[in-house]
């Protein structure tokens, strides 16, 4: 990526129906790249996930999550992408548009992130007050079904 593309996301165009800002937190800063599509996925320090489109160097959206991101993963078969949040939530977005499809409880303090998109697999590391886990959901979701059932019980 080019000096720009991080300029524009410091200062995203302002309309009259959007005052929204996306700042990067030095240390909560956290970025996933889609290659076929050429969308970089940037966790921002404000609760927001910025989606930017590296060929035309634009910012294409801005999305406020219910909490701070805390990790980012894609999945460029399925074309979606997977963030955990502070309050222990997976949320599901597309990555063609943003938009936020699906949301998941994931038990406890998320932390890292990893998608298999060989198996349609999600795994996110958790950590609540007694133990670590780690949480494996089914990737292959619709509407209907949110992001899917948890695979695992927790592993010590």
């Amino acid at each position: 990526m080019t000096p720009s593309v991080f300029k524009a996301l410091a200062a995203p165009p302002q309309s009259p129906n959007s005052r929204r800002k996306a700042r990067l937190s030095p240390s909560r800063a956290s970025l996933a790249i889609a290659a076929r599509t050429a969308r970089v996925f940037v966790l921002t320090g404000n609760a927001t996930v910025v989606m930017l489109d590296t060929t035309t160097e634009t910012l294409l959206r801005t999305l406020t999550l219910g909490a701070l991101p805390y990790a980012v993963a894609i999945d460029e078969r399925a074309a979606r992408v997977f963030v955990d949040t502070a309050d222990g939530q997976l949320d599901m977005l597309d990555a063609a548009t943003g938009a936020l499809l699906h949301g998941a409880a994931l038990g406890g303090h998320p932390g890292a992130i990893a998608v298999d998109a060989d198996r349609s697999r999600v795994v996110v590391s958790t950590v609540t007050a007694t133990q670590e886990r780690v949480a494996v959901f089914d990737a292959r979701a619709d509407r209907r079904r949110g992001i899917g059932r948890r695979l695992r019980s927790p592993v010590h």
